[in-house]
């Protein structure tokens, strides 16, 4: 494989070995900052994040949050139903405006148009894992993102 170059690479996070002990040593003598890894692992997170479909929900942020308002307001203009956990009506496609479902923001939305167009100006390829569906054909239409399009 010498000289070529890989087809594309990705970041796994796991054993994060966190324990409210102090710092050690591995069997193999390797040092262990078991305190630390949380630290460490924020810091991956914030370096790899990647959509989340829940950023504007009416789930998981406190009910006066502005993205709980924003998702209700969405969830108002598009399910008539009174639980908006109910796709009932709904037909095709909008049959995703339910509440146990969001919507990636606008912020978020323009951080990954930017890793896009870098990527494709440096010839890379790109992988983009959501915790929701974002394409129609992969689930039933009520568990696809919101703005998946």
């Amino acid at each position: 494989m010498q000289g070529k170059q890989p087809l594309f690479s990705f970041g796994v996070i796991s054993d994060v070995q966190y324990a409210d002990i102090p710092d050690g040593r591995s069997y193999l003598g390797v040092p262990r900052y078991y305190r630390h890894s949380m630290l460490v692992l924020q810091r991956a997170v914030r370096n790899w994040n990647n959509p989340d479909g829940y950023d504007i929900s009416a789930i998981g942020w406190p009910q006066d949050h502005p993205k709980t308002l924003q998702a209700l307001k969405i969830l108002q203009e598009k399910n008539p139903n009174t639980d908006k956990n109910s796709p009932s009506g709904l037909v095709g496609l909008e049959r995703r405006f339910v509440k146990f479902n969001g919507g990636i923001s606008e912020g978020q939305l323009k951080w990954l148009d930017e890793i896009l167009q870098d990527a494709t100006k440096n010839g890379q390829k790109v992988v983009v894992c959501c915790h929701m569906p974002l394409d129609p054909g992969a689930s039933s239409k009520t568990a696809l993102c919101w703005n998946y399009d």
